[in-house]
């Protein structure tokens, strides 16, 4: 008969040995897994972000400056005569189509309204360094007037009032002429434009069926600190229409920089491209470069120092371990362009 025999203690020892590398190496096999997967998920939110982000800013740009058949003056004088009351003021500017401003010292500068920095969900003290972009489209298809007007004081008739309330700012425009105001009450398909809201009651001329009247809106995009982290150095893209409630668009910012480009020469085409404080007259913008630098989150970090091409320079290097993702954009405003 055999005698059983058992394992010898060096024996154990080596499988002990064995044992731990094979279990080292799954654990690092697994963590490394773990750490490409999240880099890789981070990496398709922020694609997605990005997307989200300039998707929502070229849809808006694509309305600047639009007045209907003669926006950009090339055919004619297309004049624009603002009736609003309080025709400068920050959500009534519509004769300043698009304008920037940088968030500094606690503020925006230049600052456009108390309005604009009481409906922004947190304070633009933690957006400094950061841009500040407005602006003034159309919100809705052009609707037709569906009469002649008796008068320059007679109400508007157009073929459709969808959308069209009392307060709205809209236009009426021919191919010659664009008067802004602000309806000031809704019979049916008829607009009245007082003096309630008005400067004057009177548009200076009788529009006919071949104008149109489109309704206009002031959007803003701005970068301030995240819903989620309102007190810590996380910050989003928020999006503000007139002065309701923000709404945040996209979290994780580092950075938002927008350059205007400007005809200095009557060429229809940007000469040249300058920050919000070097831009003398808003109406020779024709386009704009926006730079927008997202921050991947916290648990999605990178082993190396990362340096990546953002804003005019093709080598930063990142303060910390976070993935970065730079993304741009140029914008050629269509209604002020050939």
């Amino acid at each position: 008969m055999r005698t059983a025999r058992g394992f010898s203690l060096v024996e154990l020892m080596v499988a002990m040995v064995i044992g731990g590398m094979l279990m080292i190496m799954v654990v690092t096999t697994f963590s490394l897994s773990r750490q490409t997967n999240t880099t890789t998920q981070a990496h398709n939110v922020m694609q997605e972000a990005g997307r989200v982000a300039l998707s929502a800013i070229e849809a808006d740009a694509r309305m600047v400056g639009f007045r209907g058949c003669n926006s950009n003056g090339v055919n004619g004088s297309s004049v624009l005569v603002n009736q609003i009351s309080s025709p400068t003021s920050f959500l009534n500017n519509f004769a300043v189509g698009i304008q920037g401003h940088n968030a500094v010292a606690g503020s925006w500068l230049p600052l456009p309204s108390t309005t604009i920095t009481t409906a922004v969900p947190q304070n633009p003290t933690s957006a400094t360094g950061r841009d500040v972009l407005t602006l003034r489209v159309a919100t809705a298809a052009p609707t037709y007037l569906s009469s002649d007007m008796a008068s320059g004081s007679a109400s508007v008739s157009v073929q459709s009032a969808a959308g069209i309330t009392t307060g709205t700012r809209v236009l009426v425009s021919d191919c010659t002429r664009t008067v802004a105001f602000r309806v000031t009450g809704v019979t049916g398909t008829s607009l009245a434009h007082s003096a309630a809201l008005n400067s004057t009651a009177n548009f200076g001329r009788a529009y006919g069926v071949d104008s149109i009247v489109v309704p206009f809106q002031t959007v803003t995009y701005f970068v301030a600190a995240s819903s989620n982290r309102p007190s810590g150095d996380e910050l989003s893209l928020w999006r503000m229409v007139e002065a309701n409630a923000a709404v945040e668009l996209v979290e994780n910012v580092q950075d938002f920089q927008v350059y205007f480009g400007v005809d200095t020469t009557g060429s229809f085409r940007a000469d040249r491209y300058v920050t919000a404080p070097n831009v003398t007259n808003w109406g020779n913008v024709v386009a704009m470069q926006v730079a927008l630098l997202l921050r991947g989150p916290r648990d999605a970090k990178t082993t190396v120092t990362q340096t990546y091409a953002y804003n005019g320079s093709s080598a930063v290097t990142a303060a910390d371990s976070r993935i970065r993702r730079p993304y741009s954009s140029t914008i050629e405003f269509r209604n002020r362009s050939l």
